[in-house]
């Protein structure tokens, strides 16, 4: 089969020959990491080809398509043909995400490699040269899943059972900081690659090399004198013991890489209900619990005995939950010596069904007492956790109003869950209380800390989505949130674990009606938490523009880790916003996104965009449209110089593009859109537009 195309650019160098991004035009219009080398030096390429053609099928190993010999000025080249990761490898991951990648992202990527070494040992072959470079990044589909990583780069393999009869410098078949102690003296088994594997997940954690040398030399001597890679201190404890069995001294006791996809430290978080650090023990002949403080959500949580009596939504009496070192008390309705003197020390990789216990948790707030109950494992929704506000009835009208505005947004994706309320009588007190679903990923701010205090902007801008979607419900019902904040933003992990967390907007105790009047004498003009606020807000002018700019406030903050304004006290912050300052948008901030933001940032409210508008805005488009690039040409305007751009392949319509008179089309296809707004930050340039096909030329003006 014919195939013509023409080579972009070098992507990488190595003893075989070279690396080459190439666009063929025959018989299809694709990209292709080619290897090419001297037919005489080759030999690594056939091999190498012949190896990955036994994998075709496996989602974590780069896919071959074949090779063949051109000759270019006289002499014959061997071309390998692989498919492109336009992600670069995990060295270009860790780049994005700031030089290290949270825990939480890691282990999944290293799951991916590890479904990776499944295929290969089974096949009978050890990889031997498993390191950053190998590991290709495969950008996802749809912008939320996590990237999907293949390994690649197989021309040190080596077969089960085949002598290796090279001699190594120092012993270190493959690159020496990810070598085992065993391979050094040649012993060479699937245990190798579990080993690099290892020092792969600690450089992901640590951005650093596993281990610190200064020489080959000297990397050999501590190895075979035992050290091993340094497990990270801020690791959990799941994650400390998935090391352990990757660095086992001995390679008959390390894990194989299908264990190591069975470790608990490996399953999907939505096994995992119950938050950090967990239940210390349950005495069954004893009412008070023994728990511990979460720091980050600030939960006193412990174990209750089994009450086989609970029902769904049954509640569980609390009598001092508003004393911050008292415990929960809870009646025993049943005693079982099972669970006596039980210590459970993985509470958070286990289901509540594991466990035979019945689990209740408070967290304080600033005007009501969160309880989370879970029924009995056992007897009726074993998994089910919810989060309750609970306040004395008197003074329970804004939880009666969240009540009757959440049951607004059943089935909303991006809006938390309302299960209805009770009134209950606890010592003689009615006491309201609100069921609404729980988030175990906390809130936005402690998503942020997961991420190392800030967030990456690829991941950001998806997170921005989820709440503009939220926005798109609340506004079209009528409402204003009034009080958007980190805080106010709950995390759902996501249940296969790969994809991102789904953020819902929760506490409507500040929502207010398009329309109604707001009597209340708020200090300064701040109606909700007063870093978030609009400057129209201030003043008593209260829209849905409102919740833009605090959505602006919380994209910035979570780019940057800070707060969007730097103030001294609530005067000063006011002072500012009157004076006309903005939030400073971040100077690394993509082009792209420095424009979504202005949206968000407009001075006058009714020329910020609404949060349908901002749906729409070509950067939070999934980044897959723009893979295939094509060269083509736009003009802004007569009196604008013309600039090159690229162009999206799948842009090529048969039926072409009409020309629309100015000011006719705010809102192209996204596709269109999304490639133009990459070169033109600016959304309100009349832009022309030409694409040539086979049919011809066609025009397209775009206001």
């Amino acid at each position: 089969m014919e195939v013509k195309g023409a080579r972009i650019r070098v992507l990488g160098k190595g003893t075989y020959g070279v690396v080459y991004l190439l666009k063929t035009s025959v018989p299809t219009a694709q990209l292709y990491a080619v290897k090419s080398a001297d037919e005489e030096m080759a030999s690594t390429l056939r091999k190498e080809q012949e190896i990955l053609q036994q994998f075709i099928g496996c989602p974590n190993i780069v896919r071959c398509f074949g090779g063949f010999t051109s000759v270019e000025c006289g002499r014959k080249i061997f071309n390998l043909f692989l498919e492109y990761a336009s992600g670069g490898c995990l060295l270009d991951l860790m780049k994005d995400y700031g030089g290290k990648i949270p825990e939480r992202h890691a282990k999944h990527y290293a799951r991916m490699i590890l479904e990776g070494l499944v295929d290969i040992h089974r096949k009978g072959y050890i990889h031997s040269d498993l390191k950053p470079e190998n590991i290709l990044v495969f950008p996802s589909q749809d912008g939320i899943s996590l990237d999907t990583l293949k390994i690649a780069d197989f021309g040190l393999v080596k077969k089960y059972g085949v002598k290796d009869t090279n001699d190594w410098k120092y012993g270190f078949r493959g690159t020496a900081p990810y070598m085992s102690p065993e391979s050094i003296i040649g012993y060479i088994t699937g245990a190798l690659d579990i080993w690099s594997l290892g020092c792969i997940m600690v450089e992901m954690l640590t951005g650093k090399l596993p281990l610190a040398f200064h020489d080959l030399k000297d990397l050999r001597d501590k190895l075979l004198r035992g050290e091993t890679p340094n497990i990270p201190e801020n690791m959990s404890s799941m994650g400390k013991n998935f090391l352990m069995k990757c660095f086992a001294r001995d390679p008959n006791e390390r894990w194989t890489a299908s264990m190591l996809l069975s470790h608990p430290y490996l399953l999907p978080e939505s096994t995992s209900s119950l938050p950090e650090p967990g239940f210390l023990q349950c005495n069954p002949f004893l009412p008070s619990i023994n728990f511990k403080s979460n720091a980050s959500f600030g939960f006193y949580s412990g174990t209750v005995c089994p009450a086989p009596l609970i029902v769904r939504k049954a509640w569980l009496p609390v009598y001092a939950t508003h004393m911050l070192w008292t415990g929960v008390f809870a009646p025993i309705i049943h005693r079982n010596v099972k669970c006596s003197n039980i210590l459970l020390t993985e509470s958070l990789h286990a289901k509540l069904s594991d466990s035979g216990l019945c689990k209740a948790f408070t967290l304080e707030g600033d005007s009501h007492v969160y309880t989370v109950v879970a029924d009995t494992p056992g007897y009726v929704d074993p998994d089910k956790l919810y989060a309750v506000k609970s306040a004395d009835e008197e003074m329970a009208s804004t939880l009666h109003k969240e009540q009757e505005i959440l049951q607004q947004f059943i089935g909303c994706p991006n809006i938390v869950r309302c299960f209805g309320g009770f009134t209950s009588v606890e010592c003689g007190r009615k006491i309201f209380n609100l069921f609404l679903e729980y988030a175990s990923g906390g809130c936005l701010l402690d998503l942020m800390k997961d991420y190392g205090g800030k967030i990456p902007e690829r991941h950001a801008k998806f997170y921005a989505r989820m709440i503009l979607e939220g926005l798109v419900d609340i506004h079209r019902k009528g409402y204003i949130h009034s009080d958007l904040k980190p805080e106010n933003i709950l995390v759902f992990p996501s249940q296969d674990g790969i994809s991102l967390d789904t953020l819902k907007i929760a506490d409507f105790g500040l929502v207010k009606k398009y329309g109604v009047k707001d009597t209340n004498d708020w200090e300064y003009g701040f109606r909700g938490t007063a870093p978030y606020m609009s400057p129209e807000s201030i003043i008593g002018y209260i829209t849905g523009a409102l919740d833009i700019w605090s959505l602006g406030c919380i994209m910035v903050e979570m780019l940057t880790g800070k707060l969007p304004f730097a103030f001294h006290d609530l005067k000063d912050l006011r002072d500012k916003l009157l004076r006309g300052e903005s939030p400073n948008i971040p100077e690394n901030t993509s082009s792209m996104g420095k424009n979504f933001l202005m949206k968000c940032f407009a001075r006058d409210p009714n020329e910020r965009w609404t949060a349908s508008m901002l749906l729409s805005h070509p950067y939070l488009l999934p980044e897959h449209t723009s893979s295939l690039p094509a060269t083509g040409f736009l003009q802004c305007n007569p009196f604008l110089p013309s600039i090159n751009f690229q162009v999206a392949e799948a842009f090529h319509s048969p039926e072409g593009y009409e020309l629309f008179p100015t000011g006719t089309r705010k809102i192209l296809d996204d596709l269109f859109r999304m490639q133009l707004i990459k070169q033109v930050t600016d959304m309100k340039l009349g832009v022309w537009c030409m694409q040539k096909n086979q049919h011809g030329t066609s025009k397209l003006r775009i206001q």
